[in-house]
């Protein structure tokens, strides 16, 4: 042995005694990283090896390693790892000058296969042979190992250490899981996918049954992929690994791009706006969400979606706490007036629809917006609209109910909606009125417009004139006709009874039939009031068949137990007893008029039949349950079309039935199907199976061949010929597609339908052939693909409408003209042609303009949310002729801040208009002045108005820009833009709307005015109780500032009060002034009285307390809207700061007041904490 190999040797002895530090089978990456290993120079001696065999190739899998661990599944979804499979020991390689190479491979002792010696040699053999390498082989039995020394070319050499360590070490398995749904993939066609991966790796792969319990579902979300499969890969370690890699990519590769539905649980839906606002900003790359109002769509990469599945609820745990609820006052007539997608732009507040009331609102936000948005915004409803009301009860002498009926009748047509649809206003009405006290319609309008204020008076006189028309002489009732009679198609039917009788109408309210008197043409002379008494009782005479057939309806109770109506009677039982007879001729209602009983409602023909079939049910369910039995035999050449596409035709016909369905094996000529459930629902079952049995029996196939150019006019214009000859022979007719080269159509279905519609399609195809006309056009070929349309829709729609068949000729040739063959009859081709010619002359007028306008101007052009753009387009003659692709490309200005023209492209009028109108525009901005004009911030919302109305109104008057600074802006002024004389016109508007107009100004030191405002409850109050809005002027900023509280003394302990005296106060504080104003002096002047009184009280508390109690209860304290703790104040007279969850003394409540008003706040407090 040389000096090299016993050094060798010396140190795998010492490693024995080393663990932490051994290289083994299980250290080592499965990769052969020889420079990492030793390389012993030359073999060993002969003397040590221990030759063996082995015989059968074939039988071993592909490369891997010894590391026969116990399978363990692996986890499909986020962070799932795949761990590295221990290998074998490999040494370095040697070049020798020849081109070859030497390397050593060793493997313990414990992972070779069980071969007997000669099995082993065998083995090596085979490999030496098609590897063309030779291999020394020796044991060294103090490190348990077998050493193989390989030489020969390095390619060769790779390839025998994979043969060795597939057909050398013993097998191992690797058990993981992945998408149920991704199994057809990973087999593919036939098996050839799976089948090359074992190939390719030398494994046998087994796929496992679908886990649907498995930990990888997901409850929460309606994830397609969820359900899960196992796959089990049986082989060497190292090729196990390596097929599983290959295996998860193909997995990944097939869920690169899919859509997961995310359900958001009830509770939670109203965060989705906010969590989609906070989506926007904060992408996960490769993963788009889509926001619905119950759920998210997540679409992109399977396991990035995961990672945002978790994301998503972590963040909407987080919102939970984050966003409140706030219920303002607001007339129902004017929540209406509250936009909802303004009020989420300017401020990310939500209205919550469904807890709307008659005088509130909810709304849904981050507090600081709730309370923005209110002050701001909502409040400003009431002062921008004016209500006017008229009540309807009053009419006909206060006939309540005749009234009532009138409104629901003129609602219902629609008379109402007609009247104000021109107008500026709008109506609020109840829509359900059963016991009314009053009918009031409530008209709304904006308080400064006078031309709406001018048309609610001219609405308000029609609809008393009308109402006042229909007098109880003109609406009469259709007696003695059953309620079931006025049900489903009864307005049909009706009408067909009354088409003969002029200017009468009928109207069914609260199950009950009336004629009304109501003349189409109100300009002739009124009839006298015999005249329409005659025409009513002819409409009543006229409906006399209703009256006779519902004397044939009536109602029957059925015994039936309520398990049995609950298990038995579901939705499709139900259906099956119902077509048994005519449609619509009977009801069913289960559990009425009380539990065990069931209620027909119908003809009693249709009745007798349905309840006697309903005792039947009610036995057989007693009988056999849901478990009856039902056999029949079914053409085994027909079970494929029964089964369907992967199961689904079966699985709706359980689902349509309620039954299982079990299919056996089949023979030659039949197979058994089980049909399991209700027996009258496997009878019915049984029946629709024995009739789809009849028609597939009798289907047969036909075609024809016909030239193309023929097929439009055998369709007809809009599929006429086509529709006619499916409907009226129960088949289907298929034409090749457009672009195909077939000239065959096929008709399928029943074999009497098949030959009728054969025979008849046959003789129109002939009468075609032999009245065809064929006419050629040319146009230029730049007109060709507005012809043909996107996609050919425009193409097709032109030979739809007219039955014609058009081929365009694509190769234009030098003369840049393409021919346009059209093939039909004489009209069609007349029609087709003027279709295109006009076309044509749409386009020969056609042009284009490119203005070369700076970007600086480009949101000027485009206007607020693309008002301007609009406007300017709108008013273009010819505007409203364009097609809409033309439309949108009228007028196209480039995206962002990119350089480039502003392209008009269109008819020449409408280009002229539109270009005319942007230089001018343009032109106006160039010689505009820019002006700052100095006005408080505070004042700035005065400009802005009720969701920017005010601002919008003052640009349109003044043809002006005015840039109000955002909300964290902090700056003192405004920038007005625009031409001298508009501005200056402007700024005295601007001076009217913002000038001091406050009726009341108190001063009140910042140290009362902390506690008195009480976080701006105050405000609150003073605007709710008397309609006061208070503002600060420049000391704004000062008011926000939250008060100082004395800090709790430091030996407070737990439910304990501790009263101390107060110290003097600070005279020298910071003034804040209290501006009140109100719609009256008189509300102005209570408001301030009860500032006074609010500053006075606090005045008189000469003594601060302190309640220490759990955090828990703080919500108690405060009550639900803060009921429990105003009522305390209300009693004790004292200020009370009740602390947040996030404040450094979260359980002390803070108190200010007198001794004896202390000590009814303390029995309070402890009252409610006890």
């Amino acid at each position: 042995m040389s000096s090299a190999a016993a050094a060798m040797l010396a140190a795998r002895a010492a490693a024995e005694h080393a663990p932490s530090s051994a290289t083994t089978l299980d250290d080592l990456e499965l990769h052969y990283s020889d420079d990492e290993l030793h390389y012993d120079e030359t073999a060993p001696t002969s003397a040590a090896s221990t030759p063996v065999g082995i015989r059968d190739e074939s039988a071993f899998p592909s490369l891997g390693n010894g590391n026969a661990a116990a399978p363990s599944p692996a986890k499909w979804g986020p962070g799932m790892k795949v761990s590295a499979a221990p290998v074998q020991s490999v040494s370095a390689k040697k070049t020798t000058s020849s081109g070859t190479i030497q390397s050593k491979f060793e493997i313990p002792l414990s992972q070779l296969q069980p071969y007997q010696p000669p099995q082993h040699t065998d083995v090596l053999k085979v490999i030496q042979q098609q590897c063309q390498v030779s291999i020394e082989v020796s044991t060294i039995n103090k490190l348990q190992l077998k050493s193989y020394l390989i030489k020969g070319l390095a390619a060769n050499v790779e390839k025998a250490k994979k043969q060795m360590g597939a057909k050398l070490i013993k097998p191992s398995k690797v058990v993981f899981s992945v998408p149920a749904k991704c199994k057809g993939v990973i087999i593919g066609p036939k098996g050839k996918t799976l089948k090359a991966v074992e190939a390719d790796y030398g494994v046998r792969i087994d796929i496992l049954d679908d886990n649907e319990s498995s930990p990888e579902a997901e409850p929460v979300s309606e994830d397609p992929f969820a359900v899960t499969s196992g796959i089990e890969i049986s082989g060497s370690p190292s090729a196990c690994k390596d097929a599983q890699a290959k295996i998860l990519r193909i997995v990944d590769e097939h869920l690169s791009n899919v859509t997961v539905k995310f359900d958001v649980a009830e509770a939670d839906q109203f965060l989705l706006p906010f969590l989609e606002q906070q989506q926007k900003t904060e992408t996960t790359k490769g993963v788009e969400a889509t926001f619905g109002k119950t759920a998210v769509f997540l679409s992109g990469a399977h396991r990035l979606i995961n990672d945002l599945k978790v994301q998503i609820s972590e963040k909407l745990a987080a919102l939970r706490s984050d966003i409140h609820t706030t219920t303002i006052k607001l007339p129902q007539a004017l929540q209406g007036f509250a936009d909802s997608e303004a009020l989420w732009k300017d401020y990310q507040v939500v209205i919550d629809e469904s807890k709307a009331t008659a005088t509130t609102l909810t709304l849904v936000g981050l507090q600081s917006n709730l309370v923005k948005c209110e002050r701001e915004a909502l409040s400003q409803l009431p002062l921008l609209y004016k209500g006017v009301v008229l009540d309807i009860s009053k009419a006909h002498g206060g006939d309540l109910q005749h009234n009532n009926l009138v409104f629901q009748y003129l609602k219902e047509q629609g008379f109402f909606k007609q009247l104000v649809a021109s107008t500026g206003i709008k109506l609020h009405y109840d829509d359900v009125i059963e016991n009314p006290t009053a009918i009031k319609i409530t008209f709304i309008y904006k308080s400064d417009d006078a031309d709406a204020a001018q048309a609610v008076s001219q609405v308000r006189s029609t609809i008393i004139a009308k109402v006042n028309e229909l007098t109880g002489d003109k609406v009469k009732l259709v007696e003695s006709i059953h309620p079931f009679v006025l049900t489903g198609a009864a307005n049909k039917k009706i009408t067909e009874h009354l088409v003969a009788i002029e200017d009468v109408q009928h109207y069914i309210h609260q199950q009950l039939l009336y004629v009304v008197y109501a003349p189409v043409n109100e300009e002739e002379f009124a009839p006298t009031g015999a005249e329409i008494s005659s025409k009513l009782a002819a409409a009543i005479s006229a409906l006399a068949p209703l009256v006779e057939q519902s004397q044939l309806v009536e109602s029957v109770t059925v015994e039936v137990a309520p398990a049995t109506q609950d298990n038995a009677l579901t939705p499709q039982v139900q259906r099956m007893l119902l077509s048994l007879v005519e449609p619509a001729s009977t009801e069913l209602q289960l559990h009425v008029p009380k539990p065990g009983k069931v209620t027909l409602v119908g003809y009693k023909k249709s009745t007798s039949v349905v309840s006697a079939q309903l005792e039947k049910i009610a036995g057989e369910y007693k009988e056999s349950g849901l478990e009856y039995t039902h056999k029949l035999n079914f053409p085994s050449n027909l079970l494929g079309r029964l089964v369907g596409s992967k199961g689904s035709f079966l699985k709706d016909l359980e689902t349509d039935f309620g039954c299982r369905i079990q299919t056996g094996d089949s023979g030659s000529d039949s197979a058994e199907i089980t049909l399991v459930g209700l027996k009258f629902a496997t009878q019915q079952l049984a029946t629709k199976i024995q009739q789809l049995t009849k028609k597939w029996a009798d289907e047969s196939v036909s075609t024809i061949q016909a030239n193309s150019k023929f097929h439009g006019q055998m369709i007809g214009g809009h599929g006429a010929n086509l529709h006619k000859l499916e409907e009226k022979y129960g088949v289907k007719i298929k034409f090749p597609s457009a672009n195909s080269a077939s000239s065959e159509i096929t008709i399928k279905g029943p074999s009497k339908g098949v030959n009728k519609a054969t025979e008849e399609l046959s003789e129109l195809l002939l009468f075609i052939k032999t009245h065809s006309f064929e006419k050629s056009l040319t146009v230029k070929q730049a007109y060709v693909s507005r012809i043909i349309g996107k996609g050919g829709e425009k193409l097709r729609d032109i030979m739809a409408d007219t039955g014609v068949e058009i081929d365009v000729q694509r190769d234009a040739g030098k003369s840049g003209e393409v021919e346009l063959q059209i093939t039909g009859s004489q009209q069609g081709i007349k029609q087709a042609e003027q279709q295109i010619n006009e076309i044509v002359g749409t386009l020969e007028n056609y042009k284009t303009v490119e203005l070369a306008i700076a970007p600086e101007f480009y949101k000027l052009i485009i206007g607020q949310q693309g008002s301007t753009m609009r406007a300017i387009m709108e008013a273009a003659p010819g505007y409203y002729d364009l097609s809409a692709p033309d439309a949108r490309r009228l007028l196209t200005i480039p995206k962002g801040e990119a350089a480039g023209p502003v392209v008009v492209q269109g008819p020449s009028q409408t280009v002229d208009y539109v270009v005319v109108e942007v230089n001018k525009l343009v032109d106006e901005r160039k010689n505009a002045v820019t002006e700052e004009y100095p006005l408080l911030k505070s004042k700035h919302r005065l400009l802005i108005g009720f969701q920017g109305f005010t601002r919008r109104d003052l640009e349109k008057e003044f043809s002006c820009q005015v840039n109000i600074p955002r909300v964290g802006d902090k700056k003192d002024s405004i920038t007005l833009s625009g031409q001298q004389e508009n501005l200056d016109k402007l700024k005295v508007k601007i001076a009217e709307l913002t000038k001091d107009d406050w009726q009341f100004e108190l001063e009140v030191p910042q140290h009362i005015h902390a506690l008195i405002s009480d976080k701006g409850k105050l405000f609150s109050t003073l605007r709710s109780d008397f309609g006061a809005e208070v503002s600060h002027g420049e000391k704004s900023k000062s008011a926000k500032k939250q008060a100082l509280l004395p800090p709790a003394p430091a030996d407070l302990e737990l439910n304990q009060f501790q009263v101390v005296e107060r110290a003097a106060e600070d005279t020298e504080s910071v003034l804040i002034p209290y501006r009140i104003k109100s719609k009256s002096a008189a509300n102005s002047e209570k408001a301030a009285k009860y500032v006074e009184a609010q500053i006075a009280l606090l005045q008189q508390a000469d003594h601060d307390a302190w309640f220490k109690t759990r955090p828990s209860v703080m919500n108690r304290i405060v009550g639900a809207r803060g009921e429990t703790v105003n009522g305390i104040r209300e009693k004790s007279l004292c200020f009370i700061v009740v602390p947040k969850a996030t404040d450094a003394d979260a359980d002390v409540v803070y108190l200010r007041g007198t001794v004896e008003g202390l000590k009814v706040a303390e029995k309070e407090l402890k009252a409610v904490v006890a």
